[in-house]
């Protein structure tokens, strides 16, 4: 039994002597839409104030969502869902802090609001061309660099 002690020794120390982590901070909430209630399946995405980090989670079938994390100070929290404008929170956080947001969505309405959250290659597909050869050279050389081709994921 002497053994296991000075084994279980460093473990005990480590867990109870050094510093912890810092406490999860959560944002939780749900994401509805008018007319239509709850939106599943948006994306959550919290951003650092430098853009070097994001974390990105689901909402789920009921709209709610819940994410915990280590990141703390000024952050933006931004909710997507095709066929719905981007909704942008910019929050400021402290570890161990609890956020409830209820976050509505607006659908898109005008043609150009739909068309610019497009990718290109949706655009692509809808045109036309006589020579296959044309088709091909188009998709390497403007599918390749402007396949994200919206303002906001350029």
């Amino acid at each position: 039994m002497g053994n296991r002690t000075v084994y279980l020794l460093p473990l005990f120390l480590s867990l109870h002597l050094l510093p912890g982590a810092a406490a999860a901070a959560v944002i939780e909430g749900t994401i509805h839409a008018a007319g239509t209630g709850a939106i599943s399946g948006a994306l959550i995405t919290l951003t650092s104030a430098d853009g070097l980090f994001a974390e990105t989670i689901y909402s789920g079938a009921d709209g709610a969502f819940r994410l915990a994390t280590e990141q703390a100070g000024f952050l933006t929290l931004r909710v997507r869902k095709p066929d719905f404008a981007d909704a942008m929170h910019d929050l400021e956080i402290t570890a161990g802090q609890t956020l409830r947001r209820e976050i509505r969505l607006r659908p898109l309405l005008t043609d150009r609001e739909i068309s610019e959250q497009l990718t290109a290659s949706a655009h692509y597909a809808r045109i036309r061309f006589d020579d296959p050869r044309e088709r091909g050279f188009f998709q390497i050389e403007c599918l390749t660099c402007h396949q994200l081709g919206n303002a906001y994921t350029r």
